[in-house]
């Protein structure tokens, strides 16, 4: 196992910024998400870190040594590429001990390895296969082996499932979690997938416009995002500029001072946020202690199986989505139904209008 450090990164191309001020820590053993939109810098990260794009400035160090002199093929690195990028002509076998083979390792050694990595990935007995016989996510699983055998120190992951149906996307990510947390390789993956990115990752690292906008555990992007574009970007979010003091059922407690300029139509510095699943759909005449209510009208129903969203307008204000977990038949309500809208006071988040940054309550 491997640290790995990132240390004022800076890459520019023609008239973009790809990399500004990159500066990032991952562990030993960790599994660190990079998560974002595209043309937001995390493949040109990732593919510093392997050498094959040179930074501008800024250096990378790989188990407390600078690896910038070094080739990519030095770097004690493996990529597992989006595409597979496994060789056709080749077997199984032959793919997997191919870094071995260029490594000069001995033959029965080379077999040794290959066998064990094979039955990691859950492909033992395919070693004289094809890759034309194999489906996309055995083929990707090859790959996933032939990067892996060679035993780096840093595995790098550029959208590895990103090619493969939903199903199996689902599937191979639980497999290269558990392969991962079973070998302790230092990981740096890259994926736009947020919901990927939540179920797999140690920590992820949020970027935009080749800036890191946050870095935590998924429960802290998720329940406290750092940045406006954080909390619009993992996860669902309901931004509200205003509530109309007219269709608010409950006073706003004073001690809710920027939830109190929104309703007063005056803005201010805030912005109000709330995830769909915080607000409660609300009978006639409920009034909780612990939210403010607003009044609204169901524009749209729609039911997923495992939840129902609505879609509930506020006269003269925002559209919200609200999601109800588990719901039942004679619970779902009708389009054009007048409803309560309730927005716990704790599950409110608020950003700064101007820069995007969470602001407290102060």
């Amino acid at each position: 196992m491997a640290t790995l450090a990132l240390r004022g990164l800076h890459k520019r191309f023609t008239g973009t910024v790809a990399l500004d001020a990159i500066d990032v820590e991952v562990g030993s053993g960790e599994f660190f998400t990079l998560l974002g939109p595209s043309g937001c810098g995390k493949t040109t990260l990732l593919r510093t870190v392997a050498g094959f794009v040179r930074q501008d400035a800024g250096e990378v160090w790989i188990d407390g040594a600078c690896v910038d002199p070094l080739s990519p093929d030095r770097r004690d690195t493996a990529m597992v590429f989006q595409d597979y990028a496994i060789f056709p002509h080749m077997t199984v076998g032959e793919n997997v001990g191919f870094g071995l083979r260029t490594r000069g390792v001995a033959r029965a050694e080379i077999a040794r390895r290959v066998r064990e990595a094979l039955a990691t990935v859950r492909l033992s007995g395919y070693e004289s296969r094809m890759p034309h016989a194999l489906s996309g996510g055995q083929q990707q699983r090859v790959g996933l082996a032939r990067a892996m055998v060679v035993r780096p120190k840093v595995l790098l992951m550029d959208e590895p499932l990103s090619n493969l149906d939903a199903k199996l996307r689902v599937e191979l990510r639980e497999d290269i979690r558990d392969i991962q947390r079973s070998l302790g390789i230092t990981t740096l993956y890259v994926t736009h997938d947020q919901e990927e990115a939540l179920v797999v990752s140690d920590r992820i690292c949020i970027m935009q416009g080749g800036r890191i906008e946050q870095v935590g555990a998924a429960w802290d992007v998720y329940k406290a995002p750092a940045t406006r574009f954080v909390a619009g970007f993992v996860g669902s979010t309901n931004f509200i500029e205003h509530l109309p003091p007219a269709e608010l059922e409950t006073a706003v407690p004073d001690g809710q001072p920027l939830l109190r300029a929104v309703t007063a139509g005056s803005g201010g510095e805030a912005l109000v946020a709330v995830r769909p699943e915080d607000v409660r759909l609300l009978p006639a005449q409920a009034r909780p202690a612990d939210m403010v209510v607003v009044r609204a009208v169901l524009e749209k129903v729609t039911f997923t199986g495992r939840e129902a969203l609505y879609l509930a307008r506020v006269a003269g204000g925002p559209t919200l989505t609200v999601s109800e977990a588990r719901p039942t038949r004679e619970g779902l309500v009708e389009v054009g139904a007048s409803v309560g809208l309730g927005l716990p006071l704790g599950a409110l988040l608020y950003f700064d209008r101007a820069t995007g940054a969470r602001i407290g309550l102060g």
